[in-house]
């Protein structure tokens, strides 16, 4: 069993920020950072709203000054003025703080399964497969538990999707402006869009994406991705890579401990 000062269990997005934000802050705390996998990859992308020195905001692999919302007749514009929506690929963002990680002396990092977290009288603990380790505080970033998972919900909504990131063999996009909605596909067990982030000209990510309460398939968000790409943009392009996710945007309330 180890003693630190602060444990972060999960490092995606969440925790790995977490983490750079307190070298940022503090030099002093013993950290251990916990997960699965500490091998960067690039399965997600993420963006953000921030001016153009936002934190990270010099890791984007693109920026938009200006969005897009479409229907099926309209069409709105709108410039961003001093905002910008920053997009930052996960292996970039992960080989980036990593590195920090990787070298600051009061910062170890485990690659293991959480088993359990939870309070004891010194503090708080987590549980892997690679022993106990207990903490001070312990910052929880991996999925919830099954009593949290239990909860009975009145609004148990989830943002789900499928992207599928595309060459084109022809000029198809306008890369100074991200599509945030196109409402012009079909409106499946709720509320059902396409995103566009378009990098250049001929490379964008386009992603089918819907608000419910029941997922569909990542094969089903897939099949309307490319529905919407021949319909409306092109037949004639390569695919790059895909990527899926499904998010919880419910009204659940995380237990709050001490």
């Amino acid at each position: 069993m180890t003693q630190y000062d602060v444990i972060v269990a999960g490092a995606g997005l969440a925790g790995l920020s977490f983490v750079w934000h307190l070298l940022e802050t503090d030099t002093a705390h013993r950290v251990l950072v916990i997960d699965r996998s500490l091998t960067p990859s690039n399965d997600k992308t993420w963006c953000f709203w921030g001016e153009a020195d936002a934190p990270f905001a010099s890791l984007a692999a693109h920026s938009w000054r200006a969005a897009e919302v479409r229907f099926n007749a309209t069409i709105v514009h709108d410039n961003l003025e001093a905002m910008h929506y920053h997009c930052i690929h996960s292996e970039t963002f992960q080989q980036h703080v990593l590195a920090r990680l990787h070298a600051s002396p009061q910062v170890t990092l485990l690659e293991a399964d959480i088993v359990e977290i939870g309070e004891f009288s010194a503090g708080a603990f987590v549980q892997t497969n690679r022993g106990r380790h207990t903490a001070d505080w312990v910052v929880q970033s991996v999925q919830p538990s099954r009593r949290e998972a239990d909860q009975l919900l009145d609004y148990p909504v989830r943002q789900h999707f499928g992207g599928i990131e595309i060459q084109t063999h022809e000029a198809v996009f306008s890369p100074e402006r991200f599509a945030m909605m196109h409402f012009r596909v079909p409106q499946r067990d709720g509320v059902s869009f396409v995103y566009i982030l378009p990098t250049a000209p001929d490379r964008a990510l386009v992603e089918h994406t819907v608000f419910s309460t029941r997922p569909m398939p990542a094969a089903d968000h897939f099949a309307a991705t490319h529905d919407y790409i021949r319909a409306n943009l092109t037949e004639d392009y390569t695919v790059l890579r895909t990527e899926t996710g499904d998010l919880p945007m419910n009204d659940a309330m995380p237990p709050q401990q001490s």
